[in-house]
């Protein structure tokens, strides 16, 4: 009997100790599961957590053929950029809008791609803090989208699905957020 007590005490300490990292914002270990309790709270605390996509942007790159083919990558669908969501396993609602820099060039200066962008300085002042001069690889398509954040669209695919997602006819990666741009 005092064993049991000790087993039940344990659990317990797990659950408070797993829903105050949640409310921390820690939120990548429940969303990488793949089933179970885990997954169900998951998406509990997706749905609470939507107010994050307020006020933070997400910074991608990407090469893509033509400025053309990017557009309709990210082309909202009924207020969703559908095949960027579906592509990398996202989910959730959209409320925010994208901005497409398409460059002749391809470069990894983060002055560079992002200069042009509305809130341009502060997206490169944060990659910078974050000693992110250069992206990992050159690109030739700068994404911001606006009013979003990755964290709170995770399913349950692995983190490198939701991250970066590479065919022949394109490769985009999640280069960082900013939180807060305004």
């Amino acid at each position: 009997l005092l064993r049991r007590r000790e087993k039940d005490i344990l659990r317990h300490k797990r659950t408070v100790r797993r829903n105050e990292n949640a409310r921390r914002g820690n939120l990548r270990r429940f969303f990488v599961t793949g089933g179970g309790s885990d997954a169900l709270e998951a998406r509990r605390i997706r749905f609470m957590i939507g107010f994050m996509d307020e006020n933070c942007l997400e910074v991608w790159g990407a090469n893509f053929a033509s400025q053309q083919e990017a557009e309709e990558f990210m082309k909202l669908e009924d207020g969703v950029p559908k095949r960027f969501m579906e592509e990398l396993c996202l989910d959730g609602k959209f409320s925010g809008h994208i901005e497409i820099r398409f460059f002749e060039k391809k470069s990894n200066k983060v002055e560079e791609l992002f200069a042009d962008f509305p809130y341009g300085d502060k997206i490169i002042e944060v990659l910078k803090a974050k000693f992110m001069n250069k992206l990992k690889r050159k690109v030739n398509t700068a994404i911001v989208l606006y009013d979003f954040h990755l964290g709170s669209h995770f399913t349950g695919a692995l983190l490198s699905v939701m991250t970066e997602r590479k065919t022949d006819s394109y490769h985009i990666f999640n280069v960082d957020n900013v939180l807060p741009y305004k």
